[in-house]
């Protein structure tokens, strides 16, 4: 999922087939990806069932630091200690 991620241009979208997908997912420019635009957003959807798991080693999940990223029908579930979870269903639409 990493290499499609990075691939992600303005106005597309990635649909994310059902699963569970176990790692620290990091959305940044420094790491290849790139922004959206407020005319062309980047959304991430999940079929049903998409888990995104973290990996116990990091307590963040998913961090995104890029701009005008959508995420839907996301469940990601914090490996860290504490082990809570965070039903995502989109953002503010602003930039994070």
């Amino acid at each position: 999922m990493a290499t499609a991620l990075r691939a992600l241009a303005p106005g597309d979208l990635l649909q994310i087939s059902s699963g569970r997908y176990v790692g620290r997912f990091v959305i940044s420019t420094t790491e290849g990806h790139a922004d959206g635009q407020p005319d062309a957003r980047i959304t991430v959807r999940g079929e049903a069932g998409v888990e995104l798991v973290g990996n116990n080693i990091s307590r963040v999940t998913l961090q995104v630091k890029t701009s005008f990223w959508t995420f839907e029908d996301l469940r990601i579930v914090n490996g860290g200690e504490g082990g809570t979870e965070e039903e995502i269903v989109g953002n503010d639409g602003g930039p994070h």
